[in-house]
């Protein structure tokens, strides 16, 4: 019989981390605690799966990986201020790793099959959100370049409230005098998720609370075609979502708490017993989209 213990000290690490909040924290936790278990709670992580995990993890579905280049070379072309420089790198950059794709692209790895032509609609895709922003930036950003307070390749931020360290990561922000607007670029055309612009408001809020600015978020659609909306939250808006945040951090500190306590014990199947307590969705439509769903079906699923 084999006894196993966790580490405190590197679950404490590791439990320091997890706690600090963010909204994709936040929806990943209540979508599926399995997936919670493999992206952020590492030392709890069997050691015959850790490996795998890590691997894992840095896969990114067709659609995410699409959009996570674009954004990258909007930052760019802001860099080098030019759109043709631009879309010779990501030209050369998109079919580069699209010649070996397995390693970072979900469908890929899991063996879906993905036609020329599908590859050829995310590259024209990609070109025209590229261009349709390089038209924006033209237009509505580029003469308040030098007040630009954040872009897309600065580190993630934390701002604290209530005690609880909080993680958020806008796509591009202007501060002019008293009013601050949160640029946000999409790259296909969803109903936008309002908690994401409520979390950046009240970051930009907290941090600048002294000088009682104006904030409001710009949610720009490149494709199919252009398109702007401004949002802008009342106080009650944003003093409702600190209660949100509060609630949520409550939800998953406790957990974690509780899988403190628990792991100070001692167990002869202790992995099994932890993946008993992350369960894992019964939405077959969020594990269709997992990442980590080899550990859980095995590849073939």
């Amino acid at each position: 019989m084999r006894l196993t213990k966790i580490p405190q000290n590197k679950f404490e690490l590791n439990y320091n981390n997890v706690i600090k909040w963010s909204n994709f924290k936040h929806r990943i936790y209540n979508d599926c605690k399995r997936k919670f278990l493999y992206k952020y709670v590492g030392s709890l992580v069997d050691p015959y799966d850790k490996e795998k995990a890590e691997k894992l993890k840095k896969l990114k579905t067709l659609k995410n990986w699409q959009g996570e280049i674009v954004h990258r070379y909007i930052d760019i072309s802001i860099n080098l201020d030019s759109i043709e420089l631009s879309l010779e790198k990501f030209k050369n950059e998109f079919y580069s790793t699209l010649a070996n794709p397995s390693e970072k692209i979900t469908e890929y790895y899991y063996g879906i099959q993905i036609t020329n032509s599908q590859i050829e609609e995310i590259y024209n895709t990609s070109v025209i959100s590229l261009k349709n922003f390089w038209f924006y930036y033209q237009n509505n950003i580029r003469k308040l370049r030098e007040k630009i307070i954040f872009r897309d390749s600065y580190d993630i931020q934390t701002f604290r409230i209530r005690e609880i360290d909080i993680l958020y990561k806008p796509d591009l922000v202007v501060k002019d005098e008293d009013e601050l607007t949160i640029f946000d670029w999409k790259t296909q055309e969803l109903e936008a998720d309002l908690n994401q612009f409520k979390l950046y408001s009240l970051a930009y809020l907290t941090q600048f609370e002294s000088q009682k600015i104006k904030v409001k978020s710009k949610i720009v659609t490149l494709y199919p075609t252009l398109k702007e909306d401004e949002i802008i939250f009342s106080k009650q808006d944003i003093d409702e979502y600190i209660d949100f945040i509060y609630d949520s951090y409550l939800d998953i500190k406790t957990f974690m708490d509780q899988m403190r306590i628990f792991t100070q014990n001692e167990f002869e199947n202790l992995f099994i017993e932890i993946k008993k307590r992350f369960e894992k969705t019964q939405n077959r439509n969020i594990c269709s989209r997992c990442e980590f769903r080899e550990l859980c079906f095995g590849k073939e699923k």
